[in-house]
Formats: structure tokens, sequence, C-alpha cells
């Protein structure tokens, strides 16, 4: 189906454009994200499931409740019986869509993965569902590509969520600080070998020019690179 902004518009839903080398999951081209009091509770989608952990939280008094939401960060109030019915609503909603969808969700919001127009628009006009706005992916480069307007390297190295030993660290601040001159670090990447924190994070990545530094580095620190993009720039 073919549509623009104003389609979104119309439908009172608010709509924006992710430019990537990749669809969402490697497939889905859009993404619909909403709120929906107790989403979590949907978890197997299963409905007897469903059920029961409905049943708990409203066998809880109000004391254990709030102590319970306020242990994790959840300030909602009990579930009602409006709040019942939505998510039953929405778990025989999801149950029906045939098209190939992801649903991930979080405590009280949900992100709805399709490639259908017409399935983005029946879970966000769901009883109960607050809509975010959808987010269409445009596919703009190749795979394993990144976009930046000007650069001076050809390659950057994102870097593996991993604990790492003290040594380890050492000989990474070691081997960056001998090719300062023939790589460029992420902020916070650059911030993190100045810590004690050993835990290292994907969204740590580093650009080079050289693909033997890349090597080298996996030589020092087996497992630490992530994966690799190549730099395409505008100018």
């Amino acid at each position: 189906m073919k549509m623009d902004s104003s389609f979104w518009t119309n439908l009172n839903l608010k709509h924006k454009i992710r430019k990537s080398n990749r669809l969402f999951y490697d497939q889905y081209r859009y993404c619909a994200a909403g709120e929906l009091n107790y989403a979590k509770l949907l978890r197997g989608f299963d409905r007897e499931t469903l059920g029961y952990r409905i049943k708990t939280y409203r066998s809880m008094t109000k004391n254990e409740f709030g102590y319970f939401f306020y242990s994790y960060g959840q300030g909602r109030k009990p579930i009602n019986d409006r709040v019942e019915l939505n998510l039953y609503n929405f778990l025989d909603l999801l149950e029906s869509i045939e098209n190939d969808h992801k649903i991930v969700l979080g405590w009280h919001d949900f992100y709805f993965y399709t490639n259908s127009v017409d399935d983005v628009n029946r879970v966000l006009a769901a009883d109960g569902v607050y809509a975010k706005p959808v987010v269409e992916t445009v596919v703009t480069h190749p795979a394993k590509t990144i976009v930046r307007k000007r650069s001076n390297y050809r390659y950057r190295a994102y870097l593996t969520n991993m604990l790492i030993s003290q040594d380890q660290q050492h000989k990474l601040v070691n081997f960056f600080s001998t090719h300062e001159t023939e790589t460029r670090l992420s902020k916070t990447f650059r911030d993190w070998l100045d810590k004690d924190y050993k835990y290292c994070r994907d969204s740590f990545f580093f650009d080079y020019n050289d693909r033997g530094i890349a090597l080298f580095l996996e030589m020092t620190v087996p497992g630490l690179i992530k994966g690799t993009l190549k730099i395409i720039t505008q100018d």
C-alpha cells in the first residue's frame, strides 16, 4: 500500500521517518508504539496465563500492591475492570492478526513491528491504547554501512557487551594511546577507558582506516568487536 505522511495525519497518528541501512529486525518496515496499562502481563500471549496474572495482582492488598510497584519503579493504580477488559481485548486482537509481526512488551507500553499498515491502525486504535508516533524505516544506504556528513575515516567498529578484566582494559588504553592518530573514539568509549568500571557497552565505537587495526585489537582482546560498518560520506 503506497502512502505518505498525510495518510497517518488523516488517521490522527503522528508519523516519523527513520533513515537506516536495515529494516527493523531486518524485516519490518513499521514500528507502532503505544501505552497500554499492564501490557507486561500479556507475556506468553496465553489467555489462561493472563487470567492468572491478573487474578494475582488484583488479590494484592493496597499496601502489597503499592510496595511491589514502588520497588520496581512502576507507579500505577491497581488493575480495575476496564484495564482487565482492555488486556483481554488486546490479546484477542493480536491473536487475530494473520500477517507476520513481532511485539515487544514493557510494563505499560509495547512496540509492534509489521509491514502492514492496516495492522498498525488496528493495534493503535485498540481500547486502552495511547498511540505514539508511527516510525517508518526507509532504507537509504546498503547494509553494513553508515552515512555521515563528513569523516576522515573509512570504517567504524562497534564493541560487544562484555565484562573485561583490568588487564584487558589496560591493554586497550595502551593500544589506543599507540594508535591515537589513526583512530577516533566515541566520547562514551573514551570516557570509559579512563574509569575503573569494567563492563564494555555495545554503544561504544571507534573509527579507523587501516583494517589491520581492528584485527590487531581482536588479538589484544578477543571477542571485543561486535561488527564493523563502512562509512559513507555525503561530501
